[in-house]
């Protein structure tokens, strides 16, 4: 685990301006990058920053940002999500505690006869079931791949449930600050959906535990906070979230879209929130074509409509993802690339993203199986079976593209394990993710690997290969091997033996073909014939 929740002084809110920060990500922040000389080297020769808060087995360490719970998860966890209950008390009346009017879908702050706190948010008039349908699964999506989320229900109420509590203000749409009145809730439920038998859905996302600060930045790191040590936009499960943005596009995940909570044990928590415009919507109504393609001022493609004199069509231009279904929006998987995918405005963290972090991003993704999609899809209780259906195999085709191409990017080995010593020695398993999808053929796939030792004084020497493999995946560390690992050790110069470390450079390729993938080096520490050895870290080639 990272030690980022040591306990701090209580910070004070953050509340950035919107447009401002629309207009910083879209204009300013992107003209200051075409200057900074550094950054634009080392991505031209190939060699950009990589992720600064990563371990030594190239991963993401637990943190107040982070969870890794992606392959510890069951499928009944993965479906229950970050749910603790079953949402607000239904046998008692909900108070009313505040209410916002601005926008097309407006909404009221409850709290229940339990005295929990929610906020009640509902479907636009022309989209039943589509923004709070892409609520209960966004979220269910996100917690699953490890991020903190929070505790979003759907719920079914009838407006005589609603009952205002004692000198509520609200303002209306006239700017003034009043107090809410009957007619007032009367007037905001006449502008959402209702059911067949008149009640209301809604989606009671419940009050988050703690004090809320404001959004975080995508960009630097927060002064009042002295456990955010890095740079926003250098840590890999800010960068790595494009991926799961991509897969479910998170066209609106922007600074307003998350929230630092100060927790009763005395650090801040960051959270992503509202997620009514994912998949096909965009809360308010269906997405447009264009998002998910380019930003919504997107220079590059004005540029290239400029220079086409009318004749350069889009990429959102050729191709229709309008599902016919209202509860669904615009949404599917034609024209859809992992990697090129865009959000509505510049994310500084994105940008920043490289292939070492897409395919962190894209292992993640792809520990949702059909089932659980399938299972999570369910859960927003579509009234027509074809919504049902659509969004769950688009996401399963996303899903599946998102894999194919990252897995094909980076050398696509995993989960390496070191078995205890026996008397044949020890042995080194690993998963070819690519093959375990389906992507590549098992039979069809061959690895090769060598044995070498890391002085890191003198540079490296190879002991043993390449070696290849063609009937498992499985490196054979046999006693003889240790043996020798032992007197080249002694001969050396190192007695002991102990804590040297070796590793071994695997790589992959497939029958047909006649070049290796990069290598996926594993570092092992030797620690003498007895405890042999132990897993030390990763290095992949990018």
């Amino acid at each position: 685990d990272l030690n980022d929740r040591a306990p701090i002084a209580e910070p004070p809110e953050s509340t950035p301006n919107d447009m401002f920060d629309f207009l910083d990500r879209t204009l300013f922040k992107q003209v200051r990058a075409w200057f900074d000389v550094p950054r634009n080297v080392r991505w031209l020769t190939g060699n950009p920053k990589q992720a600064q808060n990563i371990d030594a087995f190239d991963e993401v360490p637990n943190s107040s940002w982070f969870t890794n719970r992606a392959h510890r998860l069951s499928t009944a966890e993965v479906l229950r999500g970050p749910d603790t209950g079953t949402g607000p008390e239904m046998g008692g009346p909900w108070s009313v505690i505040g209410a916002k009017t601005e926008g097309v879908t407006p909404g009221f702050f409850i709290r229940d006869a339990l005295g929990d706190r929610y906020v009640l948010k509902f479907d636009p008039l022309t989209n039943p079931e589509m923004a709070t349908g892409a609520e209960v699964i966004s979220t269910k999506l996100f917690y699953a791949m490890g991020y903190n989320v929070p505790e979003n229900y759907l719920v079914f109420f009838e407006p005589d449930q609603l009952e205002i509590g004692d000198n509520v203000m609200f303002t209306d749409s006239f700017g003034r600050e009043r107090r809410l009145n009957p007619d007032d809730v009367r007037h905001i439920l006449e502008r959402v959906p209702r059911m067949v038998d008149g009640s209301i859905r809604a989606i009671a996302s419940r009050f988050l535990s703690g004090i809320p600060k404001g959004p975080y930045s995508y960009i630097g790191t927060n002064g009042d906070d002295p456990n955010d040590v890095y740079r926003h936009e250098h840590r890999r499960e800010l960068r790595g979230l494009h991926v799961a943005a991509a897969f479910t596009n998170h066209n609106d995940i922007r600074r307003i879209n998350s929230l630092d909570v100060f927790v009763a044990d005395g650090y801040l928590k960051h959270f992503l929130i509202d997620f009514g415009s994912t998949l096909g919507s965009a809360s308010i109504a269906v997405n447009l074509p264009s998002e998910g393609f380019e930003y919504q001022f997107d220079f590059s493609e004005l540029g290239r409509s400029l220079l086409g004199a009318g004749l350069y069509k889009r990429k959102w231009q050729r191709v229709n993802l309008d599902s016919g279904l209202p509860s669904v929006g615009y949404w599917g998987s034609e024209g859809f690339h992992p990697k090129k995918w865009k959000p509505n405005y510049p994310n500084m963290a994105f940008q920043r993203m490289t292939n070492w972090d897409g395919f962190w991003g894209a292992r993640l993704v792809m520990t949702l199986s059909d089932e659980e999609i399938w299972g999570i899809v369910r859960q927003a209780e579509y009234t027509d079976p074809r919504a049902t259906a659509h969004m769950a195999r688009t996401l399963i085709d996303r899903r599946d593209m998102t894999g194919r191409y990252w897995f094909a990017t980076v050398n696509p080995l995993d989960r390496f394990v070191v078995s205890k010593p026996a008397s044949n020695g020890q042995m080194v398993n690993f998963n070819d993710l690519a093959v375990d999808a389906g992507f590549r053929s098992r039979v069809d796939t061959r690895y090769e690997y060598s044995f070498s030792h890391r002085d890191f004084g003198g540079g490296d020497e190879v002991i043993a290969g390449p070696v290849e493999i063609t009937d498992s995946k499985t490196i054979p560390v046999l006693s003889d091997l240790l043996r020798e690992i032992e007197v080249w050790c002694q001969d050396h110069g190192a007695a002991d033996a102990e804590d040297r470390i070796f590793y071994f450079t695997v790589r992959s390729r497939l029958e047909s073909e006649p070049t290796w993938s990069d290598w996926t080096k594993v570092y092992l520490r030797y620690s003498g014939l007895e405890k042999g050895l132990i897993l030390a870290g990763i290095e992949r080639q990018d």
